[in-house]
């Protein structure tokens, strides 16, 4: 086994290093005005047409859950990509990582007919497995002048994503679980509220707009539905990887 030493410094060695840093010349800082004008002539080689068909392909390869089919893709969309411009290795670390199962899927069951749900990533370490059941119920946004009036408690509550925090109102009201559904036109915003920093136990999932119809008629019905999930912490190899990318300016060589 290799063990870790404390460097020690001689007084007067660790004085003379810190005089020639303190001598040394510090990097020169460019002036706003310098800095702009380097903008400006590095602006014409960016295209937005090239980063859009970027972001195009790796949004096309799907969720990018760590381990899943997608993130590997992109992974190696990346490395090539990299590669094209000149980029080296030069350091990596293996190491595994755990993360929920990508492969997980939960099923919604409605007069007898399974509707596919995606569970949503955990709060903490509490996952959406679940096998559960209780009338669905519609609460809109999930605010509370939207929930007024209704049975929450022992429901599993069908939500809009674009309530934001509000959705909480369902879990502290007693709802067993929570389905989102997909909106017409995603937002980030929206999507990183429906996630919390304190764990909740209670499972949280996203319908696909092509699975939502029979779902919103049987929760404007208050029909019972089963709800049923396992979602695992798996172990996946993972890899933090640096690449060296050599620059066309002759003065940062060094």
């Amino acid at each position: 086994m290799t063990g870790h030493r404390r460097l020690s410094l001689p007084p007067l060695f660790a004085a003379a290093l810190a005089a020639s840093i303190a001598g040394a010349q510090a990097p020169k800082v460019p002036t706003s005005e310098e800095a702009q004008a380097i903008y400006r002539k590095l602006l014409p080689s960016v295209s937005r047409e090239r980063i859009g068909a970027d972001v195009r392909t790796i949004a096309g390869f799907g969720p990018r859950f760590l381990g899943s089919p997608a993130e590997k893709r992109t992974r190696a969309f990346v490395n090539d990509r990299l590669a094209a411009l000149g980029a080296r290795s030069i350091a990596r670390a293996d190491a595994p990582i755990t993360h929920p199962d990508a492969s997980s899927i939960g099923r919604l069951t409605v007069g007898g007919r399974p509707v596919e749900v995606r569970p949503l990533y955990p709060d903490g370490v509490r996952t959406n497995t679940c096998d559960l059941s209780g009338p669905l119920l519609y609460g809109g946004r999930g605010t509370l002048e939207e929930l007024r009036g209704k049975t929450i408690e022992g429901r599993i509550v069908v939500l809009e994503t674009s309530g934001g925090p509000a959705w909480r109102n369902a879990i502290k009201l007693g709802a067993k679980a929570v389905v989102f559904l997909e909106p017409a036109r995603p937002d980030r915003a929206a999507f990183e509220a429906l996630f919390s920093s304190v764990p909740i136990s209670a499972p949280r999932f996203y319908l696909p707009m092509a699975n939502a119809l029979p779902v919103l008629a049987a929760a404007r019905r208050n029909e019972t539905a089963s709800l049923r999930c396992r979602q695992d912490w798996v172990a996946t190899p993972g890899r933090t990887e640096i690449f060296e990318l050599p620059g066309s300016d002759p003065s940062g060589k060094d």
